[in-house]
């Protein structure tokens, strides 16, 4: 089959794993796999910085979101099953909760008002960043 193909099956494994309630140990194995097939795609990158906050395994997860920004993306995008919206806003979500987590509060309040500006940020998704940009924001104004 297509790249792309192989790699959305694993990525929808890891998705399977984790709607069945397997174990987190499992559903991340799932979701590095996929990352393993296509290092360049957001979309297990994503799925594990989400597992990763939910579990509150903060380091995890920004070490996760880190690494996946030095990977060299190439010139042009896969064709098929592109979630958009991760590279849109979805990474930028899941960094502005863990680098609050791990004492990057500048970084996490920076996140938070980066995503303020996506004019096509769900609704949802915004009154959680509005919520999530004052825990950072009364950091510095604790200091």
């Amino acid at each position: 089959g297509w790249v792309e193909e192989i790699f959305w099956s694993k990525l929808q494994i890891g998705q399977l794993l984790r709607d069945l309630g397997l174990s987190s140990r499992i559903v991340t194995e799932a979701y590095w796999e996929a990352h393993r097939d296509r290092p360049h795609r957001s979309e297990p990158i994503y799925y594990l910085a989400e597992l990763y906050n939910q579990k509150q395994n903060y380091p995890k997860a920004y070490e996760c979101l880190k690494m996946y920004q030095a990977i060299p993306k190439p010139s042009q995008k896969d064709i098929i099953f592109n979630m958009d919206w991760i590279d849109e806003y979805g990474l930028l979500f899941q960094l502005s909760i863990c680098a609050y987590y791990v004492g990057k509060h500048q970084e996490a309040l920076d996140a938070c008002d980066q995503l303020l500006l996506i004019k096509n940020l769900p609704d949802a998704w915004r009154t959680q960043t509005v919520i999530n940009r004052t825990f950072p924001l009364s950091e510095a104004i604790l200091k």
